[in-house]
């Protein structure tokens, strides 16, 4: 007799919700086996927004040394999702960060996030979901700071 045998309920015959995850699983066992397996999930390892000096209300941060406006950070995800965005400057700033999806010409807001009196903050627990073919802009929609830098988080499923 298995080990397996001696339980009433395996992992098998446990219904797990896959509603709002992205896993194909609908029992726990399967859920588990999906997870071993990379489950096709992949993860950025933070893209980056920074700007130098004094930033004031509508700049666009940068990725690299071009605007984010201009060419945004590509999402190389399906199904992506930010879970997280942190926020740090020079200076105890107020300011407001909005992350934008655009296709270079049609820009939709995803999420705006806001420091008072702060020098960093983490906004995590997210689950903005990110459109598919899209890149990421990040600006300075209010208040100003000085040397800022953002890093956003995004999982989905690799390509």
């Amino acid at each position: 007799m298995s080990r397996r045998d001696e339980f009433i309920q395996v992992a098998g015959t446990v219904p797990f919700d896959n509603d709002t995850n992205g896993f194909t699983a609908e029992n726990v066992q399967t859920a588990i086996e999906e997870i071993a397996a990379g489950g096709g999930t992949g993860s950025s390892p933070g893209l980056q927004f920074t700007r130098s000096g004094n930033v004031v209300s509508g700049s666009f941060l940068q990725v690299g040394s071009v605007p984010s406006n201009t060419a945004g950070s590509p999402v190389g995800l399906t199904s992506a999702k930010i879970i997280a965005v942190v926020v740090t400057n020079e200076l105890i700033n107020t300011f407001t960060v909005k992350v934008e999806e655009h296709d270079g010409t049609t820009f939709t807001t995803l999420g705006t996030y806001s420091l008072t009196a702060e020098r960093y903050k983490a906004f995590i627990s997210l689950n903005v979901a990110v459109g598919s073919g899209k890149e990421l802009a990040v600006s300075i929609s209010s208040g100003s700071c000085k040397n800022v830098v953002v890093n956003v988080y995004v999982t989905g499923n690799t390509v």
